[in-house]
């Protein structure tokens, strides 16, 4: 802006004066009046050159001071952004500060990891060498045992081919040998085969059903007879007498219970003969009796009659009892 108490200063060359006019008060007057008209004209196209501007912009002279008051607002807002930003300059330069800091310090721990994870390695890779170092002396250890011990192995079936063919020889010498004697084993073998089947026929038996009535005498087969004295039907057991011919014998039979067999043997042979009662009926007994084939051949029918004739007189206590 313009001051308006100040005098303009003349640069005008043409407007110089001799020393000697300017000692002058007239020409001095007159040239002040000069000025002043020349500051006035340029202060008027001045203030129209503004006016113009303001009008051709939409501006008011009466809003001029809202203007310059929002202007103010501006300015203080644009201070405190200023003021903001500086702060958020020296934020951003302690950040940067505390990252260079944390980024030192993880250079630092990567560097020693890796120094640590170089010296682990190192040694890990000495232990390694070292177990396959021992294993491998183990191994070798073995494999000089496996070898020796195939050297011995070899030499031990070596050795066994040796035997086997002698024992092969000598059980050649020994089938020669044995031919005769298993020609007459064989033949010994034959005699006993019949020997054999002797004793199987005269071991072998058939089944003699019979029903005896109690208190009568009851021949079951020739030479075998029972006499059945008392019988307990609600016990199934019985009690008399067995007699056997030709040696007059009689065995005592006492409170026998049905399906317990009484063995007997004939004197004159030897047979094998074995009764056996299955049920206990009112006043007689029914059964069965096992007599050898060769003892039996004048057996009488499968099941004896009961009142058959009597084969000799009743025991007085002869014989033995079951």
């Amino acid at each position: 802006m313009l001051n308006m108490n100040e005098q303009p200063i003349n640069n005008d060359p043409t407007e110089r004066r001799d020393p000697e006019r300017e000692s002058s008060p007239g020409s001095t007057n007159r040239g002040l009046w000069i000025a002043f008209a020349l500051m006035v004209g340029v202060l008027l196209g001045a203030a129209a050159y503004g006016y113009r501007s303001l009008k051709n912009n939409g501006i008011e002279l009466a809003q001029l001071p809202g203007m310059i008051q929002s202007m103010t607002g501006l300015n203080q807002r644009i201070a405190s952004i200023e003021a903001t930003m500086a702060t958020w300059t020296s934020d951003k330069q302690a950040l940067l500060d505390r990252l260079g800091h944390a980024e030192r310090k993880m250079n630092s721990n990567l560097q020693k990891a890796r120094q640590h994870a170089d010296v682990v390695t190192s040694q890990l890779e000495e232990r390694i060498v070292d177990q396959m170092d021992g294993r491998t002396a183990i191994v070798d250890a073995r494999l000089d045992k496996i070898e020796v011990g195939q050297t011995a192995q070899h030499a031990q079936l070596a050795r066994l081919q040796d035997e086997l063919a002698s024992a092969r020889r000598e059980i050649a010498a020994l089938r020669q040998t044995t031919d005769g004697e298993l020609a007459g084993l064989q033949q010994h073998v034959a005699g006993s085969d019949q020997q054999v089947e002797k004793v199987a026929q005269q071991l072998e038996r058939r089944r003699v059903d019979f029903e005896a009535v109690r208190n009568t005498e009851t021949e079951i087969v020739s030479g075998v007879a029972l006499k059945v004295n008392d019988t307990d039907i609600r016990h199934q057991r019985f009690s008399g007498w067995i007699q056997i011919l030709p040696e007059a014998r009689f065995l005592w039979v006492s409170d026998q219970g049905i399906q317990q067999p009484v063995e007997f043997y004939r004197e004159r042979d030897g047979s094998q003969y074995e009764l056996v009662v299955t049920r206990v009926v009112p006043n007689s007994l029914v059964g069965y009796l096992l007599v050898p084939n060769a003892a039996g051949e004048d057996a009488r029918s499968p099941r004896a009659q009961s009142g058959a004739t009597a084969l000799a007189s009743t025991p007085s206590g002869q014989g033995g009892g079951i």
